[in-house]
């Protein structure tokens, strides 16, 4: 007997039983994903506009990255997790790779800064904005254990958990914002320069999280095809 309506499918219509066919229109109800900041502010209106047209009776929760959202993931309160590698995911949940993004560093068009690259080992006599991500790096974030492998210690001045803030503040300041190539700053007055370092250092892999009982759901496989798209549009 279902004794509950998991949270991450409020509502939702599936068809569940082998003789039943997966009907992209029949769907409603609400569906909740988390993704990390980078990858929410990277692909949240492409994924939307593509999963709404398949999906239009469907209601999308597109949720930051949050401090919970692992347990959530176990407790079936969010559907799927779009992250960075997390070492300390439970047993519960299983992991697909999406694809891989390559961190550059954002700074504002008039920058002093003139080149199209930065040497991480000259890296230490710049000031930086950080993002804080909840399971990836609540204390000390990706690009600063990076810097701090090369032997560089970062003069961190800034730090928010989203990357609008921080893009604001970069506008107006010297800092400079290691962060997502998927980002977009078309609208933004940025600029973006490569990190010169080896093959390996800022190149993060992406995956999806969702609970084990899930592995043959039909609407994880449908998110997990068009959130893998979207990541390799931009590879």
């Amino acid at each position: 007997m279902i004794q509950r309506l998991e949270p991450a499918f409020d509502s939702l219509e599936l068809a569940v039983n082998a003789q039943s066919e997966f009907d992209l229109a029949k769907l409603s109800g609400t569906i909740k994903l988390a993704l990390s900041p980078f990858l929410l502010s990277a692909f949240s209106s492409e994924l939307y506009q593509t999963l709404s047209t398949e999906a239009p009776n469907v209601q999308f929760h597109l949720r930051n990255w949050y401090e919970n959202s692992l347990q959530d993931l176990t407790k079936d309160e969010l559907l799927v997790g779009v992250n960075y590698e997390i070492s300390h995911a439970p047993k519960e949940l299983l992991q697909h790779r999406l694809g891989q993004d390559s961190f550059c560093v954002y700074l504002r068009k008039d920058h002093p800064f003139k080149q199209d690259s930065i040497d991480i080992l000259s890296s230490g006599e710049f000031e930086f904005a950080t993002i804080i991500a909840p399971d990836w790096n609540t204390h000390t974030s990706f690009a600063e254990k990076v810097m701090k492998m090369h032997g560089v210690v970062p003069k961190i001045k800034f730090r928010s958990e989203l990357p609008s803030a921080i893009f604001d503040v970069v506008e107006n300041s010297n800092l400079m914002f290691p962060a997502s190539k998927f980002i977009n700053i078309s609208q933004r007055k940025l600029r973006k320069v490569l990190v010169r370092v080896d093959t390996t250092s800022f190149t993060p892999e992406v995956f999806l999280y969702h609970h084990h009982k899930h592995r043959n759901n039909e609407t994880v496989l449908w998110l997990k095809e068009h959130i893998k798209r979207c990541i390799d549009k931009r590879t």
